[in-house]
């Protein structure tokens, strides 16, 4: 079986993140927070 491995708070300048790794494969997660609706959900009730 492959290692299985999980990091969170990978990017310390993101508003979260985290680093998933599988044997040699990696996956880059990051989010970040805006205080403003996007343009096409403005007036969609």
């Amino acid at each position: 079986m492959r290692k299985v491995s999980l990091e969170v708070d990978y990017v310390k300048t993101c508003a979260g993140s985290a680093l998933f790794q599988i044997g040699n494969t990696r996956v880059l997660c990051t989010a970040s927070v805006e205080e403003r609706v996007p343009r096409h959900k403005r007036n969609s009730g």
